[in-house]
């Protein structure tokens, strides 16, 4: 899809030179560009049907001038290490300083640059600031949950267990905000043994083919039956025991 939107965006390069008028009417173009290349996905779930495109979150940009850079950075980005990245998303940041996707992305490069403070500090002010972004609020909810706070997430998403009618101007999600939000919901409904509603979201992680479908259905499995935990405990604790006096054996023989 980048290459594609490169291409737009080429295509159109003396175009966007004319006027504003006409960089506002690409730009708009793009954007319904964007959408059309790709096919949204409908999930049928027990709480209703979740609408997911793989360009859902440039929905939460207001102005529409940043959609050209952030889809070109999405095809270099591959190529850039987490400093880099930091880099262009504060360049990008003094020309459009009140855009929540930028100051998320920014916060994730201080994550994967595991920076804690610089993270924990910026997502919190993301939150204060852009409350109600998709992404700010479960960025948010991942570190409450870390920081043994699940109480708080009801906070956050009491409302409903559907994305739609937590955020009912967003057409669309992402699969990766959906996949956050439903493990988000599986530990929090654990966490208040409410395996019952635990389980509804681990089927959702399921239907996205998530990789984390396995540990959310292990996890309510053992809130379910709790001596799992104390069989799992006992074979992990086994094993190790026998790791180390093999590697005590050996040493032994070896000298």
């Amino acid at each position: 899809m980048f290459v594609i939107m490169s291409r737009y965006l080429r295509k159109n390069k003396k175009t966007r030179r004319k006027s504003k008028q006409k960089i506002n009417r690409l730009e708009t173009n793009l954007f319904n560009e964007v959408f059309l290349a790709g096919e949204p996905e409908i999930i049928d779930t027990v709480f209703g049907q979740l609408l997911l495109h793989e360009m859902a979150d440039i929905q939460s940009i207001k102005d529409k001038r940043l959609i050209p850079p952030i889809l070109m950075q999405g095809e270099q980005s591959k190529d850039f290490s987490p400093l880099q990245e930091l880099d262009f998303w504060q360049k990008l940041n003094q020309q459009f300083p009140n855009e929540a996707f930028i100051h998320a992305s920014i916060a994730d490069c201080y994550g994967q640059m595991e920076e804690e403070k610089m993270y924990a500090d910026k997502i919190k002010d993301n939150y204060t600031i852009y409350k109600g972004t998709p992404a700010v609020d479960l960025t948010y909810a991942r570190h409450l949950y870390y920081q043994n706070a699940p109480h708080l997430l009801e906070n956050l998403f009491s409302k409903s267990d559907n994305l739609h009618e937590i955020y009912p101007n967003r057409n669309y999600f992402t699969k990766y905000e959906l996949e956050e939000f439903s493990k988000l919901k599986v530990e929090y409904y654990l966490s208040q043994q409410q395996i019952d509603n635990a389980e509804k979201h681990a089927i959702i992680l399921k239907q996205l083919n998530s990789r984390y479908a396995l540990g959310a259905a292990h996890l309510i499995k053992i809130t379910r039956q709790p001596w799992r935990r104390w069989v799992v405990r006992g074979i992990f604790l086994l094993l190790l025991g026998l790791l180390i006096w093999g590697i005590i054996s050996f040493f032994r023989w070896l000298f």
